[in-house]
Formats: structure tokens, sequence, C-alpha cells
């Protein structure tokens, strides 16, 4: 069961990383051309005769994200905060997309038991810290190492409750906090 539950954290790793590629430099909150939908009532519960359908809910998963300042000085720490809506089991990348750069790749990822696990991204002027993990929210610790500005951002991948038979993967973005840092 260990192997099957790495290979499945395996592949989560990869499609955040894909979802993470696709979105150029996080230019707006991503969200779903078509939201997924979930029958109301209780779980289980069937509709009425052969013709009355589900009445439907959209579901939106995406990312809230929060930071302790928007300008700091070099040397200072500050912290981001993300908060999965609408996603289960979530595995975290932080992004940061400094000023005048058009790519940027994710810098660490977390998932939702606490691995952190450094990617290949890099900032010239927020430096990863730390990060601590809650099943309700991860938050990222960030120093500032030179003067500039930059954009933060965070996807999640996890599972999705449509409602219908069996558990949907499915990622959701957060916005962007832009970050300056001052001399």
């Amino acid at each position: 069961m260990k192997k099957t539950h790495h290979f499945w954290l395996c592949w989560l790793v990869l499609i955040v990383t894909a979802l993470a590629c696709n979105y150029p430099g996080f230019a707006s909150q991503p969200t779903l051309e078509t939201p997924v939908e979930v029958p109301s009532g209780q779980p289980g519960e069937q509709p009425e005769g052969p013709q009355s359908p589900a009445t439907l809910m959209p579901v939106d998963p995406h990312v809230e994200l929060r930071a302790s300042a928007e300008t700091l000085r070099v040397g200072e720490t500050i912290t981001i905060t993300a908060t999965p809506v609408a996603i289960g089991l979530p595995v975290y990348e932080l992004i940061i997309r400094d000023e005048g750069i058009q790519d940027a790749a994710p810098v660490v990822s977390v998932t939702y038991d606490g691995l952190v696990t450094p990617l290949e991204g890099s900032s010239s002027v927020l430096e990863f810290v730390s990060a601590a993990n809650q099943m309700e929210e991860v938050t990222f610790t960030l120093r500032g190492i030179r003067p500039g500005i930059t954009t933060v951002g965070v996807v999640a991948t996890g599972e999705i409750q449509t409602g219908l038979p069996g558990t949907e993967i499915f990622g959701g973005g957060s916005g962007v906090i832009q970050i300056q840092v001052v001399e």
C-alpha cells in the first residue's frame, strides 16, 4: 500500500507541476472554465423517478492567499498563508515570479501531511526559509535577499468531491500578491 500511495503522490506532484507551467506567471486567478457540478441533497440519495435530474450546484476549487506584509526590508521575513477551498488532501506549490520574468517554476512543494520538497524554481528577491502545514492551510516563510518587486502565488492539487461516484483529482490556484523588498 505504501508504494501505491507513493505512486499517486508522485502523480499529484507531476500534475501540479504541469498545472503550474500552464499558468503564465499567474497573470490572473485561475478558475474552472466549467464549474464542477455536484448533486444536492443527502449523500446516497437518488433523484425521484427516472425523469428527475438532480439539482446541481457549482464547486469552485481554489486557494485563498494572505501575506503578513507586502513590503519588507532586505533580511526581514514575511509569511504567506494559503488556504485551500474545496480541495481535500492538497499538495501545494509556491511560485515566486520576479518582476520582468515571464515564466516561473515552483520553488517548493508541500504535501497535506507536511512533506516539504525543494523544486527548481528560484527568485533573486525572496528566498524560501520554511513551510509549516496543517490540514486546513500551509504557511510559507520567505526572506528578502535583495531589493526588488516580485509576485507570490500558490497552486494546490488534491481531491475534489463532486458528489458523483469516486473522487476526482483536480487543481486550483490562488491570485497573486505583489511583494516589494527595499534596502
